[in-house]
């Protein structure tokens, strides 16, 4: 297991080069450590983390479309719905 040193080291290395490198590049980075110091620690804390990082509210990472099924009837070997097929008939 790695210790509180290694994940104070690594945040601080990210967080020197925020500016330089790009927001978006170290919370790459961030998140690919992070998801290792997990890995390797149950109570790794992942906000504090990211704050050491320097990108503090920038942790959550958006799923990509694929994840996101607008069509799940069809999973349930349904087919889709009309819309307003819930709605009371007359």
């Amino acid at each position: 297991m790695l210790s509180r040193k290694v994940y104070e080291a690594q945040a601080a290395i990210i967080k020197k080069h925020v500016a330089t490198a790009g927001r978006d590049f170290c919370y790459e980075l961030a998140i690919d450590l992070a998801d290792y110091f997990a890995s390797d620690n149950p109570r790794f804390d992942r906000g504090r983390f990211f704050k050491a990082c320097g990108i503090d509210g920038y942790h959550l990472r958006p799923l990509p479309v694929e994840y996101v099924d607008a069509d799940w009837n069809s999973e349930m070997g349904r087919g889709p719905e009309p819309i307003g097929a819930d709605l009371e008939q007359p």
